[in-house]
């Protein structure tokens, strides 16, 4: 598996830092934008001090032509999922206490950084069962008498604690 280059922020921007064994120095480019916009240094710091100019450049170049800039990206995503899949999902986050949008964040997380699932989405969850009644989770159940109040856990695999 390959290993993504390192990257730096400034200003919302996110610049790679690459080894240009062409050119012997380190170069980069701003990442997640249709404009080519690219620096070079010797050094690690006079990479990022290039690379924040360079976007400094851009900004400055942008508001002398005119232009909007761009944003390597803004934080929002539309995704299109078909309609079954939205409501399992809507419903495991709720029953895990968050919303979609957090639900769908913490799944994304443990695919592309790794994160633990056992720490994410662990919500308490409160109900009054009806006499006799059973919750049953992916992998435990319980099981309640008129008028007790449980509260259970559930992780981000919906397993029950």
């Amino acid at each position: 598996m390959s290993k993504p280059p390192d990257t730096f922020s400034y200003k919302g921007y996110i610049g790679s830092a690459e080894i240009s064994h062409e050119d012997e120095c380190l170069a980069g480019r701003i990442l997640h934008i249709e404009d080519l916009v690219m620096y070079d240094g010797n050094t690690l710091a006079a990479l990022k001090r290039a690379f924040r100019a360079a976007v400094d450049a851009y900004l400055a170049a942008c508001v002398k032509s005119g232009k909007e800039p761009q944003k390597s990206y803004s934080g929002n995503l539309n995704i299109r999922i078909d309609p079954s899949t939205h409501s399992k999902a809507a419903q495991s986050a709720q029953q895990q206490g968050v919303t979609l949008n957090e639900y769908i964040k913490q799944a994304i997380d443990i695919r592309n950084i790794g994160a633990d699932p056992s720490n994410i989405a662990v919500a308490p969850i409160y109900f009054t069962p009806a006499v006799g009644a059973t919750l049953v989770g992916h992998s435990a159940a319980v099981t309640a008498t008129a008028g007790e109040h449980l509260q259970a856990q559930t992780s981000s695999t919906g397993a029950l604690h």
